[in-house]
């Protein structure tokens, strides 16, 4: 957490111009999975993402709740009809965190 401090101090002064707020920030290939799936459709629910990657529902939101503590994950709307978004501005493309699910 505080290297994730660091970058956002130094992102709030203007000294990383081209850093994200959350630059730095290290995701487990299962968060990697996730977010693909969440970029894919981000209307998908927390059920399909499980039933998906063939895991357990409270991995997944133990995993967005740290992804959403991280700042790399919002919930926009209501838990119903809202839908998610990424806000992971360190620059992996959608396509590549899609490839991920593959791995």
């Amino acid at each position: 957490m505080l290297f994730i401090s660091f970058f956002r101090q130094k992102h709030q002064r203007g000294e990383l111009k081209n850093a994200g707020v959350n630059a730095g920030v290290k995701l487990s290939k299962l968060q990697e999975k996730i977010i693909a799936l969440i970029v894919k459709n981000s209307n998908v629910s927390q059920a399909e993402i499980a039933k998906n990657l063939k895991i357990n529902a409270s991995t997944v939101y133990r995993n967005i709740e740290k992804l959403k503590q991280l700042e790399v994950l919002e919930r926009k709307g209501a838990d119903k009809t809202g839908s998610w978004v990424v806000t992971l501005s360190e620059a992996k493309s959608p396509r590549q965190y899609i490839n991920t699910i593959n791995q």
